[in-house]
């Protein structure tokens, strides 16, 4: 078996603009535009030879009803607003997005609930300057909760808008030789577009798993037909994480049950660890009495399976997942990396996923399962 596992650096790599920075920047002219009267009333834009341009001009004047939900889900939106005054402050990833979503939503419950100081005395000015802004006449500490929840789904349906309409209709004139040299059976996609769809499963039928769900323009906000995943990890301790769950509706277990997004890759991992049990159950025979002497058994079905991850950081907040799939005896890993400063920050993520002892053992000796590959 052959798995593909593609992240963000995927898009990227075929110069899409998915990162949340453009995607902030995107709205942010989008707002601009329809604020200004004469141009409204201009009836388009007058230069749209940059694919940006392009798309608000064809969204705000020819596809007024997702221009209207776009608007809907962003305007005085707090996640918008406070990552705008985040801007140059944090990373361009979205493991840097998800990780501040968590510092922020830990911050508040400790300066809050735990020091009791009042709900706009928190200590972030960023945030204190945008509750301000968006959520005047809160005073409850679950209120605030809940509009920062629900201005997180807001932003989950705007960004699906974006990719839906705009990103998966870009021509795509980049391939990958890596991904075409890959004779993939399974993919397990943490993107929420569809370019591996379209770009390499055109001549052979791949089971492809969005694990954190699949933009669809017909989607609605209304009736909580999105699935697309955008949230944090589970930040508790073992003794706390199943009594505490005011937060949950953040957290990205949470939110894949209750959308019932891809799960497909479970089977993929029954599957590896069903093969080795069967190769280790059937190797060794017991002793032959008649001869007094063990035997071995040959193996007709290849038991071991491949798996490639491309354009992924190795994240802690996938980290649940990629870990099932890594730390399989079965299993050769190959993890490609742009630069070497990808490439240090992945084995480094990749300590916190698997723990060092494991990655050490994995990475050398006759124990190797991971080999680490430079992009072409």
């Amino acid at each position: 078996m052959n798995i593909l596992v593609i992240g963000n650096g995927f898009d990227i790599a075929h110069h899409l603009q998915t990162s949340y920075m453009e995607f902030l920047e995107f709205t942010e002219s989008f707002h601009s535009i329809r604020k200004t009267p004469h141009i409204m009333q201009s009836g388009g834009l007058a230069c749209i030879e940059k694919p940006k341009w392009r798309y608000i001009d064809n969204l705000i004047w020819e596809n007024e009803e997702y221009a209207d939900e776009f608007w809907n889900m962003t305007k005085d939106n707090f996640w918008i607003k406070y990552f705008s005054k985040k801007a140059g402050k944090i990373g361009v990833k979205w493991i840097d997005f998800e990780s501040e979503i968590s510092r922020l939503v830990r911050l508040i419950e400790n300066d809050v609930k735990e020091y009791d100081k009042a709900l706009y005395d928190i200590s972030d000015d960023d945030a204190k300057g945008t509750f301000k802004e968006v959520a005047q006449g809160i005073e409850k500490y679950t209120d605030l909760f809940e509009r920062m929840l629900v201005d997180l789904r807001k932003l989950i349906r705007s960004f699906e808008i974006y990719v839906s309409v705009y990103i998966n209709s870009e021509e795509i004139e980049v391939r990958i030789p890596e991904i075409e040299e890959i004779d993939a059976d399974k993919v397990l996609s943490f993107n929420y577009t569809n370019t591996y769809e379209r770009l390499y499963a055109t001549e052979k039928l791949v089971e492809i798993c969005y694990v954190h769900g699949k933009a669809d323009r017909d989607n609605r906000y209304g009736k909580d037909t999105t699935n697309i995943i955008l949230g944090i990890d589970e930040y508790l301790p073992d003794d706390e994480k199943n009594v505490k769950i005011e937060h949950i509706g953040f957290k990205k277990y949470y939110q894949r049950i209750i959308k019932g997004t891809g799960n497909r890759y479970l089977s993929w991992i029954d599957d590896i660890r069903i093969a080795w049990d069967k190769r280790n159950a059937s190797k060794i025979q017991p002793l032959n009495f008649s001869t007094g002497k063990m035997f071995v058994k040959k193996q007709s079905v290849n038991v071991y399976s491949n798996l490639y991850i491309f354009g992924h950081s190795l994240g802690k907040t996938d980290g649940d997942i990629l870990k099932k799939l890594i730390c399989n005896d079965n299993v050769k890993t190959t993890i490609f990396y742009h630069e070497n400063k990808s490439l240090k920050e992945q084995v480094a993520n990749l300590v916190q996923i698997i723990g060092q002892d494991e990655l050490i053992k994995r990475t050398g000796g006759q124990t190797q399962t991971i080999w680490f590959k430079k992009q072409k």
